[in-house]
Order: C-alpha cells, then structure tokens, then sequence
C-alpha cells in the first residue's frame, strides 16, 4: 500500500514540476516534498511495526507542517495549489 501511495506522490510531483519549476530558495519545496517521500519510501522498505509508526508519524507530521507553510511558496502558487491562486 505504502508503494503505491510513494508511486503516485512521485507522479503527482513530476506532473507539478512540468507546469512550473520551483524557484531555488523555495523552502516549502525543497524541504517538506523530499522529508515526505523520504518518509514514504521508508514505510514501504521498513520490515518493522515500529518503525512503520515512526515513518507514518514523520509522513503526517511533515505533511501537516507542509500544510501550514503552504501560503509563503512561490511554487505552490504557480501549480494551483494554494487556493485562489492559478498558474
């Protein structure tokens, strides 16, 4: 399941950075769409119960924050992301 979701969060990814490309000190970019897939890709090779909810903490917890900070990324604007902002 975890694959699956990795798969599509890399997909999603690549689509938004066709439509625009993130401006190169654009903390919301570079920071929290690595944690995340790094977390990902982490609960998809952890063999462990515990450390599959460590994983899923790092995921929420980075999107939550991600989430937060979403309104001070250039990029976030450019893709549509932020709502009433298009690109």
């Amino acid at each position: 399941m975890a694959g699956a979701i990795l798969f599509v969060n890399v997909v999603v990814t690549g689509a938004m950075l066709s439509r625009a490309t993130p401006a190169w000190n654009d903390w919301w970019f570079y920071f929290y769409f690595p944690g995340y897939l790094v977390a990902l890709a982490g609960l998809t090779l952890s063999r462990s119960r515990r450390l599959d909810f460590i994983f899923l903490a790092w995921a929420l917890a980075n999107n939550l924050i991600a989430g937060s900070d979403l309104f001070h990324s250039e990029f976030a604007r450019q893709v549509g992301i932020v709502p009433g902002a298009g690109g």
